[in-house]
């Protein structure tokens, strides 16, 4: 089977790496130019997934015009509504083995009516995975990467209509509300992080954006609370963090530094 994934960040490098391991033949849209570093980075998460890569069913393109725009696509672009809307319309009169967009929290009628969503978590090693078709029938080609991952024992969880999903409205109400404490009534970090080390017995909100990617969050934050809720805020200190190029994990940096002191 062929599928198209377009964007080679966080998560798309990773679902690359994935769908090269379950045997598809996968074409790579990515204004990445650099492709020995990417193909490094792609085969190192494929090692890390307990996965075979092959490189004969990798093709890297640089111009989105060049892909098939009838077969399975996955498009893993930033979440911007703008930038994800001109994307599905390069594919919206040819595509006819269905395409899914992996945004995690903009509505997906906005994007388009024949766009499906399809939720990996990051690291894609997670077994837990979010779908939505919009009230669409699913494509053959669709449903038989659902049963692929059903066989690899994903959970799969449907969902009708629900910008964010189940996952990021639960987990992004927890992170904006402890920033919220933290920087609108004067919690300190060390004790907020106290309630996970001590109660929880889980990852902190700070680790956690860390983890995510602080500017990922920031987008995730916005169209949530643009679309679901205010309750949903944007802390200042992902703006900040943003604008002084902290944005965690990916780039070794830490919404910490900009913190209280937390031991």
């Amino acid at each position: 089977m062929e599928v198209n994934v377009i964007g080679a960040g966080v998560m798309g490098h990773q679902i690359v790496a994935f769908l090269n391991g379950l045997g598809y033949k996968v074409y790579l849209y990515t204004s990445n130019n650099n492709p020995s570093t990417l193909i490094k980075k792609i085969r190192v998460s494929a090692r890390v997934q307990g996965l075979m890569f092959n490189r004969d069913n990798l093709v890297i393109i640089n111009n989105i015009d060049d892909l098939d725009k009838e077969i399975l696509t996955i498009e893993s672009s930033p979440d911007n509504l703008d930038v994800k809307k001109s994307v599905y319309m390069k594919f919206a009169e040819d595509n006819i083995d269905g395409y899914f967009t992996t945004t995690s929290s903009i509505p997906l009628n906005l994007i388009g009516n024949n766009v499906s969503g399809l939720h990996f978590f990051n690291p894609i090693s997670i077994k837990l995975i979010e779908y939505d078709y919009q009230n669409n029938k699913p494509t053959a080609q669709q449903d038989e990467l659902l049963k692929r991952l059903m066989l690899l024992d994903y959970n799969l969880i449907e969902i009708f209509n629900m910008p964010g999903y189940l996952a990021n409205r639960i987990i992004f109400n927890e992170i904006s509300e402890a920033f919220k404490l933290y920087e609108l009534h004067n919690v300190s970090a060390k004790d907020i992080k106290s309630i996970y080390t001590d109660v929880r017995k889980s990852q902190d909100p700070f680790a956690l954006s860390d983890l995510i990617g602080i500017d990922t969050c920031k987008l995730i934050l916005t169209n949530l609370e643009k679309y679901v809720s205010k309750n949903y805020r944007v802390p200042q200190l992902f703006r900040d963090a943003v604008s002084l190029g902290v944005l965690g994990k990916k780039n070794s940096t830490s919404i910490v530094s900009l913190l209280d002191h937390v031991e």
